[in-house]
């Protein structure tokens, strides 16, 4: 585990695309972080709460992509990072305008990843 990151730090992955869930969620456990997994139907039906951040992954050409971040956006009392795979900087900017608080290409940087979901947990305490 890495000695940065509290074992306590809740992460809510909304997976859009399967192809994310294999790499990110181990990724994230192994840097102290607790996952739940949620796909974007039951989070969209349900707001979940008493997470640190969300990580909204997915690809442009999804549609219930929008929806999700919405939802989290406007409601959770949370930060957002939208993680998306082979996008350019125009389409990084439109998330970053729609309120999120990060966005990553994926596959990401992994040791990025940890240190940006680690300071957005720490700006929220």
């Amino acid at each position: 585990m890495n000695a940065q990151s509290s074992p306590s730090n809740s992460v809510l992955v909304v997976d859009q695309e399967p192809f994310q869930k294999s790499d990110l969620e181990p990724f994230l456990q192994e840097n102290g972080f607790s996952v739940t997994r949620r796909g974007s139907d039951t989070l969209n039906a349900v707001l979940p709460d008493g997470y640190d951040v969300a990580v909204v992954a997915g690809t442009e050409q999804d549609s219930t992509l929008d929806c999700s971040v919405g939802n989290l956006v406007g409601f959770a009392l949370f930060p957002t990072v939208v993680l998306l795979r082979g996008v350019a900087t125009v389409d990084r900017i439109r998330w970053l305008e729609k309120g999120v608080d990060d966005v990553m290409v994926w596959p990401a940087a992994r040791r990025e990843l940890t240190v940006r979901l680690q300071n957005l947990v720490r700006r929220q305490r």
